[in-house]
């Protein structure tokens, strides 16, 4: 818990010193490197596979997302192309 707190704090400080809002990317990069710097390895090994794991099933979402719209012909792309034949 208080290797956590350290963590914690440590990413919160670096936020702050970018004098405006981090995104989430950012803020996910600095707690991979505080885990890192703070000897927990494994933990960040398992974070860092964690990370890949949801960007893989969001693409994967945008991507069936984006088949499914143009299937059921709700794509304004689809559309605008239709109109112009």
């Amino acid at each position: 818990p208080m290797q956590i707190r350290r963590i914690a704090e440590s990413v919160d400080l670096a936020c702050q010193k970018m004098n405006r809002s981090p995104s989430v990317e950012e803020i996910q990069d600095l707690v991979e490197k505080q885990i890192m710097a703070h000897g927990a390895f494994e933990v960040a090994k398992r974070y860092i596979t964690y990370r890949y794991t949801r960007s893989l099933v969001r693409r994967s979402n945008t991507t069936d997302e984006k088949i499914l719209s143009l299937i059921e012909c709700c794509n304004e792309e689809a559309k605008q192309e239709n109109s112009n034949k």
